[in-house]
């Protein structure tokens, strides 16, 4: 159960950096890192849906 959670989380974040580079293009490393560091899934889903509304990384990132 655990496992598949991590799953989850780590799919949500890889789908949060490729919709965000869409938007707001290549992030610098140190906002990739801070996206691969979120282990909140609900937080990663908060901002998969804000991100049409997010003015670019650091707006998104500071969805809590």
């Amino acid at each position: 159960s655990e496992g598949i959670a991590e799953g989850a989380t780590e799919a949500t974040r890889r789908l949060l950096l490729l919709q965000g580079r869409r938007r707001f293009g290549e992030p610098t490393p140190e906002t990739e890192a801070a996206v691969r560091a979120i282990a909140d899934r609900g937080r990663l889903e908060r901002m998969a849906e804000r991100i049409f509304d997010a003015t670019g990384w650091d707006d998104l990132l500071a969805t809590a």
